[in-house]
């Protein structure tokens, strides 16, 4: 039987997360934020005014759904039946879906090496031709752009937080802001290419990619693969594979206003009304809080529909607060029709969902049309801030980093921070030497002729006028100032998240709410 949550359990674990040292800092004003505030040294910046229509957002060729998997194991039911769907009924203890889904193929047992290769913007050059092709100035994929555009959206929403209406009163005392994850700071670097920019995400290439990264190709096969065709994949069976039958990526480009945007395509359905959707793999609460020692939390497992912990309600919200509005920019940018869930332990599936953009739009912005317009907004924003740093910049490859104030979001412009990179390490400069720009975005929103002051909801019907007026500034300061503030926001990113120890002593606190039994690892923190 299952063992009952205390009522109040949600509030207490919300309470001992929220008073940590580390998040009251957070809110407090920062060099940073005297520096952005005080940046405006450019006395010709002028205001300039965006309406998010009209938006430019076309495929550049027909979509050629020959080429596009499709689900199996009878989970195409889940597209037209809303609402999460358990793997294995809770009451009747059957399985839903072939059960051969359930188990989950683990990272030693399965060739990775045999699936598509995925290239950075940089390394496509079909993307840099059709750029150019279609006098576009800037070419990215989706993974590594929509967390940009979420800075920018961030931007114009003024603190806008999520919705609690959709849910359950079980949830009452979660966060309503976008997480951490969300609002940390956002690095890219625009590698020129023959004429165009590629947007590449500014990760290591060395970095250690977690399990929830890792599995999350090998899971999307299995769910779109007979069990024969799944087991071509595992390690031994390399020799069944051949050039014919090896899996080959497809692709969606875009011209969506300066940008050649280029999106996986992972399914397709003939019976949905965008035909295309993309899959998602989310693991569980602990899993993604320790991705490291996701091993000790594959016991924590999804009960029931609704509830503060072990259901799909809480893995829904948190979705909504960390991971869901790129999933709409995704879809957007793929012109697709929806994202499908899968819920894991990294161990066993626990059931799926298919979310629909109308659906996600709901949640996020209340109805579709605003959320078509925030896209748009939010994709003109960044180009005003690419624009400003390639202007300064021209035909070099430029790292990017986009960062706003913890915490002050309602009221702090979003600091767009450049530096060159030199084309080998021999042409390297000291850090104090490198050439830093810093330009600051203001915004302000027009509501049929009101300035916004609040969060912006757009009426369903698409009668409301809404158009953002912006500021692109560059600071003056001096070089130390500049730098000095920059190493602060790098800093942010590297050491974004609880202190050393807290999310192991946090997710005990959880494990001992589901009564399950406590870490060594936990213990150890706490000393």
């Amino acid at each position: 039987m299952r063992r009952l949550i205390p009522a109040n359990t949600g509030v207490w674990l919300q309470r001992r997360w929220q008073s940590t040292p580390r998040r009251a800092r957070q809110q407090q004003p920062t060099a940073v934020t005297a520096l952005a505030e005080n940046a405006v040294s450019d006395i010709s910046a002028k205001w300039q005014k965006l309406a998010a229509t009209p938006f430019l957002n076309e495929a550049t060729e027909p979509l050629d759904v020959s080429r596009i998997p499709k689900l199996a194991h009878g989970l195409d039911k889940v597209l037209f039946r809303p609402g999460p769907h358990f793997m294995v009924d809770p009451l009747t203890g059957r399985s839903q879906f072939n059960k051969w889904i359930k188990d989950i193929c683990q990272p030693e047992e399965f060739n990775y090496d045999a699936q598509p290769e995925y290239k950075i913007a940089s390394d496509d050059v079909v993307s840099q031709q059709l750029a150019l092709q279609h006098g576009l100035k800037y070419t990215s994929s989706t993974s590594s752009i929509t967390a940009a555009l979420a800075k920018t959206y961030l931007l114009v929403a003024q603190g806008k937080q999520v919705n609690r209406r959709h849910f359950s009163p079980a949830l009452v005392t979660q966060p309503t802001r976008f997480t951490n994850g969300t609002r940390q700071p956002v690095s890219v670097i625009l590698r020129y290419r023959n004429g165009v920019y590629a947007v590449d995400s500014d990760k290591d290439p060395d970095e250690k990619w977690n399990i929830l990264q890792i599995l999350g190709k090998s899971m999307e096969k299995a769910l779109t693969a007979t069990p024969e065709e799944f087991d071509m994949y595992r390690k031994g069976n390399e020799h069944q594979l051949t050039p014919e039958n090896m899996d080959k990526d497809y692709h969606r480009y875009a011209k969506i206003e300066n940008f050649l945007l280029r999106a996986q395509i992972d399914c397709y359905h003939p019976k949905l009304p965008n035909k295309t959707f993309d899959l998602k793999t989310r693991g569980t609460l602990p899993i993604r809080m320790a991705p490291d020692e996701y091993l000790d939390n594959v016991d924590y497992k999804i009960t029931g529909k609704d509830g503060v912990l072990q259901s799909f309600e809480r893995e829904d919200y948190d979705m909504l607060r960390s991971a869901m509005l790129k999933y709409s920019f995704q879809v957007r940018i793929g012109g697709m029709d929806g994202v499908f869930v899968a819920y894991h332990s990294t161990a066993e599936i626990f059931g799926f969902q298919y979310l629909p953009l109308k659906t996600m739009d709901r949640w996020l912005f209340k109805n579709s049309v605003t959320g078509d317009q925030a896209f748009a907004v939010s994709v003109k924003l960044l180009q005003a801030a690419f624009d400003a740093v390639t202007k300064e910049f021209p035909e070099q490859d430029v790292r990017v980093t986009l960062a706003q104030e913890d915490g002050l979001e309602h009221r702090q412009p979003l600091t767009v921070w450049a530096e060159p990179i030199p084309e080998s390490p021999v042409d390297a400069q000291p850090a104090a030497a490198t050439p830093l720009t810093l330009h600051t975005i203001h915004t302000a929103s027009i509501h049929n002729g009101r300035l916004v002051t609040g969060a912006l909801h757009l009426l369903a019907d698409g009668t409301d006028d809404w158009a953002v007026e912006y500021r692109v500034s560059k600071s003056g300061k001096s070089p130390t100032e500049l730098r000095d503030a920059y190493l602060s926001v790098r800093d942010q990113m590297e050491n974004n998240g609880p202190a050393a120890g807290q999310h192991l002593r946090f997710l005990d606190e959880i494990r001992q709410a589901c009564g399950l039994r406590e870490h060594k690892k936990a213990v150890m923190a706490s000393l």
